[in-house]
């Protein structure tokens, strides 16, 4: 789980998401990194801040960071501050647990990118194409490099977890689809199941990105969000 353990509300934020998470504390380890933050970005890789605000670029790095530990042969999951763990997904969390490490796609059993994980061929299209300057947030260039992934290697199987589009059928909110690729598992899901982990949040505090001039959590417009008051 990667916080920055020099900001207190994204502290805070963890301390609620790791309580979450007891509950599978026997299939699933959590282990707390610092995040990588506007003052100590990865050098040369992509420090171009014309297309998003320093926070934002740190949190590029730091979903970089575990996109390259994933092509160097690791398996793990990258996790962010405020994932949130739902109880009514518990069942099918225990039953990806059974055999995740033996899937070939990505899995991104969070509603905006807070739990994620995927395989060493689609990382490394991930890693370069980010060095290459991809213009995009992190969630996009997952879908994007899966989808070129699983069709390069004509996947007819359905291997790739994705949240459904909420957009096309509200029924499918908190929902996560399973298709061959990204974009089907997201517009046209052969199977769902209810979602795992959404983004903890309080609505009169926001979020921990507070440079890019807009205002983020409309609570109207993010239903998918588990919300909290903080004391």
């Amino acid at each position: 789980m990667n916080v920055d353990l020099n900001n207190p509300l994204a502290v805070r934020y963890m301390e609620v998401a790791l309580k979450s998470w007891e509950r599978v504390s026997d299939v699933f380890e959590i282990e707390v990194v610092q995040c990588i933050t506007p003052d100590t970005l990865l050098p040369d890789v992509n420090n171009d801040t014309s297309k998003r605000s320093p926070q934002e670029l740190a949190a590029f790095h730091t979903h970089y960071r575990h996109a390259k530990r994933i092509q160097n042969g690791e398996r793990l999951w990258m996790m962010e501050h405020d994932a949130f763990f739902r109880p009514e997904g518990e069942e099918f969390f225990r039953m990806i647990m059974t055999k995740w490490e033996r899937k070939k796609s990505s899995m991104q059993l969070g509603m905006a990118n807070e739990f994620w994980t995927t395989s060493a061929d689609i990382a490394k299209r991930y890693c370069e194409s980010f060095e290459n300057g991809y213009p995009h947030g992190p969630m996009a260039l997952l879908h994007h490099m899966t989808d070129i992934d699983m069709r390069e290697k004509g996947n007819k199987h359905p291997s790739t977890y994705w949240p459904a589009n909420r957009f096309k059928n509200p029924e499918w909110m908190n929902m996560t689809g399973l298709h061959i690729d990204v974009s089907m598992a997201y517009n046209y899901p052969k199977k769902m199941w209810p979602s795992p982990v959404t983004q903890v949040l309080d609505a009169s505090l926001g979020g921990t990105v507070t440079d890019t001039g807009k205002k983020k959590y409309v609570v109207a417009n993010t239903p998918d969000v588990h919300y909290v008051t903080l004391d």
